[in-house]
């Protein structure tokens, strides 16, 4: 404002500014009631029930909090673990987080790397450092830790074997790297 103008006016711009601020603040709190519903909603139907939704939510909302992804982000990637048959309370977000991390990845390429090696397709497992090799019914696992080559052989046809060695790998390697 030009030094000379009268304090009313200086008053009403400052309270047009005030007025444009708290416009803005209250649009996003909008937007993010909307955004809560919407996951609400499609909890739901994964879930199966509105109970199971709230108790997800709140999950997903306390992941979300503590971790450097947003909201929208661990909510996506819970739907796709949930949609792949993968429980991600049981420690398959967190694994897939810290790999994320750790790598400079979005998560959902992490969730996609996990539900795609359950499926026998390694191929994004090199994203994150890991080869693998089908050799007859396993496929063997191999990754660089301190300057040496390690390996794990699991069933090719037990995917809780895939997951849990998958998510042990992750967890060894990158465990923390999203606090980090």
């Amino acid at each position: 404002l030009a030094k000379g103008a009268s304090p009313f006016i200086q008053a009403a711009v400052a309270g047009l500014g005030a007025a444009a601020s708290f416009g803005g603040l209250v649009g996003k709190v909008v937007q993010t009631s909307a955004q809560f519903e919407k996951f609400q909603t499609i909890l739901e139907t994964i879930e199966g029930s509105s109970e199971k939704a709230k108790a997800s939510m709140g999950w997903v909302s306390d992941f979300a909090a503590k971790t450097p992804y947003e909201l929208q982000e661990v909510t996506d990637a819970f739907v796709k673990l949930k949609a792949y048959g993968i429980d991600p309370q049981s420690g398959a977000l967190k694994a897939a987080g810290d790999a994320a991390a750790a790598m400079g990845k979005p998560l959902e390429q992490a969730v996609e790397a996990l539900a795609d090696a359950m499926t026998g397709e390694n191929e994004r497992l090199k994203e994150f450092g890991i080869k693998a090799a089908k050799v007859g019914d396993q496929i063997v696992y191999t990754w660089t830790e301190n300057g040496k080559t390690m390996a794990a052989k699991v069933n090719a046809n037990n995917k809780a074997m895939i997951q849990s060695t998958l998510q042990g790998i992750w967890n060894k390697r990158y465990g923390g790297a999203m606090d980090n």
